[in-house]
């Protein structure tokens, strides 16, 4: 079918390294047009809608893909392609999730050392930055994650109570154990039920390595960050052009060169890593804005990490400054590049007062 071919070509384009947008304008047209007159011919049909979904997360548009999943399953609820695409979509938000709430800690953290002083003054000051919570934790105390968990619960649960119905045929036994582990995954109440979640999420990403909802799951319950760099570079070797596994990997490397702050480790090689990373994920999607806020968070770290050992962070702090005016063009109310971009400004200057220099630039 059209579906079939225009799908797979568009997946063997992407895992190529290949320009999703020329392959957007090439081959979404005509699956939309058939789309549309399945849906003439029977409007009650959830399959039109499961298709474009399933073309739209290839094309790495997950908002789209998540509402023709909606439409799908308003129109058959116990549609199993449906519902494994919709869940497979809500734990992708999740990650995303806690790759902002990991963000947002560390600006927290961040504040927190400048209001003590530690680094106006080019590393005389005593405070050191605390260890990192973990994102179970985090996501705990996130009223979004709980509901994003809550959302793959529900149609995880659907999907494995759809049972003999007979688009469950349609899901390989690879997709069955993701399914089940995204289900162990979002209810846990015990380190046993991780533990499974982990294992299937193993199986399903051996049985599958094309599968890319198996590699992201199962690089995110490694543990450790190394584990999860390894899972994502094998990852990143088999499909060149899938935005998340670099975000996955760039997320890695910038909170294991944290983690190193902690334990007076050089994290400069991972954070140069974090760097690449996100540059790779902006190279496939330019326009995304938290990518550039979060690269610009990378540098700002890097170039505190340097201030405090009394060496220049000049560099660092002038590339973060530069990707913040970038998310600004793009997004010109965006608050996270507002707010640390001037908080690099204050940083920087406090640090040129230090050294006698005029901080008069950065600070205007």
């Amino acid at each position: 079918t059209i579906a079939a071919s225009n799908l797979e070509s568009a997946l063997m384009v992407r895992r190529a390294g290949g320009k999703m947008p020329e392959v957007a304008t090439k081959l979404l047209p005509p699956l939309e047009a058939a789309a549309r007159r399945a849906i003439e011919r029977a409007p009650h049909l959830a399959e039109p809608h499961y298709h474009m979904g399933r073309m739209y997360r290839a094309l790495m548009r997950f908002d789209e893909a998540k509402t023709e999943q909606d439409k799908a399953l308003a129109k058959d609820a116990n549609h199993a392609p449906s519902l494994y695409e919709r869940a497979v979509l809500w734990a992708g938000k999740y990650r995303a999730r806690v790759r902002q709430l990991r963000a947002d800690w560390l600006a927290a953290e961040g504040l927190r050392l400048t209001e003590a002083g530690a680094l106006a003054k080019g590393g005389a000051g005593g405070e050191q930055m605390r260890s990192m919570p973990s994102d179970d934790d985090l996501a705990t105390r996130d009223e979004e994650t709980r509901r994003l968990r809550a959302a793959i619960a529900a149609d995880a649960a659907r999907l494995e109570g759809v049972g003999a119905a007979a688009s469950v045929g349609a899901l390989s036994p690879a997709m069955k154990k993701v399914t089940r582990a995204l289900l162990l995954r979002a209810t846990a109440q015990a380190p046993a039920d991780r533990g499974e979640a982990r294992a299937l999420f193993t199986e399903a990403n051996t049985e599958d390595p094309g599968l890319e909802e198996a590699v992201e799951a199962c690089a995110e319950a490694t543990r450790s960050w190394k584990e999860q760099i390894e899972v994502y570079s094998r990852a990143v070797e088999a499909d060149k052009g899938y935005e998340p596994f670099f975000l996955g990997r760039a997320g890695a490397h910038y909170s294991w060169g944290n983690e190193k702050l902690n334990t007076a480790a050089d994290p400069g090689d991972v954070y140069a890593a974090a760097i690449a990373d996100y540059g790779k994920a902006l190279e496939i999607a330019p326009a995304q804005v938290k990518t550039w806020v979060f690269r610009g968070e990378v540098h700002v770290n890097w170039g505190l990490h340097k201030l405090n050992r009394g060496e220049d962070p000049g560099q660092l702090f002038t590339a973060a400054i530069a990707d913040y005016g970038r998310a600004l063009e793009l997004d010109p109310q965006c608050s996270d590049a507002l707010m640390h971009r001037g908080g690099v400004r204050v940083n920087w200057g406090n640090h040129q007062v230090s050294r006698g220099k005029d901080p008069a630039e950065l600070y205007s």
